[in-house]
């Protein structure tokens, strides 16, 4: 079967990249070829956890895109030792001047782009640091250890989120026994309030913020999946779970 027909096959509409889309496809081309251990990835549908009910609507079930990663510092990306200090609830960080100098140093995008970064989602897991820096149409999802070793990767920008609401943007794991570990982001809506994940006997709080969640934990094996319940609490006190596959695709 030729290309013409798999296209004829494709239910998706036909367009041509944008300049930026094929600036980010050649780049993540050449960090996969530079990695010698692949973060594991997952695709993953849009599936809203809403306080009235949860549900999969068949028109926002969307693959989301394979975001390029680059892997920094030392080969293990965070070490044994920055994994084992991991708290389940993190600690917001207004100003963390080691781990933004790093993760501004290191971000995903054109670079040619020079801009002044926007920064959320900043939280202090032990002596690991995760955060969100945002630089015209560039995201970057950063994660750095105490000793300067970690990773960044770009990220969709925020969609439209009912207010009630979260959806799974990307997940991933990465490395190998005590240096193994899971992380996940996602869209939250505006009266979302908290994000708890239930992961292997772990109680884990995502840091919901700009309109986001994120989180990363311990795992082993690092397969980036959910094999536990996922709870929403919105501003109003209620809440409800799903189970953390149903937000797979």
């Amino acid at each position: 079967m030729n290309r013409d027909m798999l296209a004829a096959l494709d239910p998706a509409p036909k367009r041509e990249l944008t300049p930026a889309e094929q600036f980010r496809q050649e780049q993540l081309l050449s960090s996969i070829l530079a990695d010698s251990m692949p973060v594991k990835r997952h695709t993953v549908r849009r599936v809203a956890i809403a306080g009235a009910l949860v549900a999969a609507v068949a028109a926002a079930v969307v693959a989301a895109p394979v975001a390029y990663h680059v892997i920094r510092g030392n080969p293990g990306v965070l070490s044994a030792a920055a994994i084992g200090s991991w708290t389940g609830a993190p600690v917001r960080v207004t100003a963390d001047s080691a781990a933004r100098q790093w993760c501004e140093a290191h971000p995903t995008g054109d670079a040619n782009n020079t801009g002044p970064f926007t920064v959320t989602n900043t939280d202090l897991r032990g002596e690991v640091t995760s955060m969100i820096l945002t630089r015209g149409q560039d995201i970057t999802l950063c994660l750095v250890g105490s000793d300067q070793a970690g990773l960044t990767m770009a990220i969709d920008p925020v969609g439209n989120v009912a207010a009630n609401a979260i959806v799974l943007v990307t997940a991933g794991g990465h490395g190998d026994g005590a240096t193994g570990f899971n992380y996940v982001e996602g869209n939250a809506g505006a009266d979302v309030k908290a994000v708890t994940l239930h992961e292997n006997g772990r109680t884990i709080e995502a840091l919901v913020d700009g309109g986001r969640w994120t989180a990363w934990w311990p795992a082993d094996p690092a397969e980036g999946l959910l094999d536990g319940d996922v709870t929403i609490t919105l501003t109003d006190g209620s809440t409800r779970s799903v189970h953390g596959r149903s937000l797979f695709h």
